[in-house]
C-alpha cells in the first residue's frame, strides 16, 4: 500500500475512497481472485508500477498489510497535492519526526 491507504494505518489524516499499491506485476499478471476488474472511469482500485524497485526499500508490514516505507508514504502523499500534501506533512510529524 501507498499513499492515504498506508497513511491511514500510520497517522490518520482524511478519509480516502481509493486504494492505492505499488506492484511489480503487469495488470496481466494479477490473480484475479482479487476481483478486480478494469473499469474506464470511477476506479477506486489504482495499481501503480514503479519505474525502479526503490519504493519498496524498507517495506513494512502495518494492520496485516504490506506497506511502502513512511518516507516513501509521505513522498507519494506530496506529489499529490490538496489534501495529500496536508496528509504527508501530519506524517512528517506524528510518525517520520519521531524516528529521528
Amino acid at each position: 500500500l501507498t499513499g492515504f491507504s498506508a497513511a491511514e494505518r500510520l497517522a490518520p489524516y482524511a478519509r480516502y475512497l481509493q486504494v492505492t499499491a505499488n506492484t511489480n506485476f503487469r495488470p496481466d499478471q494479477i490473480d484475479n481472485g482479487l476481483s478486480l476488474k478494469k473499469v474506464p472511469s470511477g476506479a477506486n482500485v489504482t495499481l501503480l508500477l514503479p519505474y525502479d524497485e526503490g519504493v519498496f526499500y524498507q517495506t513494512t508490514f502495518i494492520g496485516g498489510q504490506e506497506s511502502v516505507s513512511p518516507v516513501q508514504i509521505f513522498l507519494d502523499l506530496k506529489q499529490l497535492g490538496g489534501r495529500g500534501a496536508d496528509a504527508a506533512e501530519f506524517l512528517l510529524s506524528e510518525v517520520i519526526k519521531k524516528s529521528w
